[in-house]
């Protein structure tokens, strides 16, 4: 079925939208990072424990402004220890 002239006006439309919640996220990200670098100065484990849940917190922002949907099938029990991220993708 063909779309009608409305419909892929309002996709652009939508294409617009989405880029400018990106540019403002990304713009916020940046302001609030500036602003909470002088922790750095006085203690660099406060400061990448605030920075982690910044980027937790923008990016969760960021994939809802997408349209991306997260599902997770397990979660690892809370401990005290390190951990180790890996990405689960090729790269071509």
């Amino acid at each position: 079925m063909p779309m009608t002239q409305s419909a892929k006006q309002q996709g652009g439309v939508r294409i617009y939208v989405k880029f400018f919640f990106l540019v403002s996220l990304v713009a916020s990200f940046m302001k609030v990072s500036a602003l909470i670098f002088p922790v750095f100065l006085l203690s660099r484990q406060t400061y990448r424990w605030i920075s982690a849940r910044l980027i937790s917190f923008f990016s969760g922002l960021l994939l809802k402004v997408l349209g991306c949907r997260v599902h997770v099938e397990q979660t690892p029990k809370h401990r005290k220890n390190n951990h180790l991220i890996v990405s689960n993708h090729l790269s071509y």
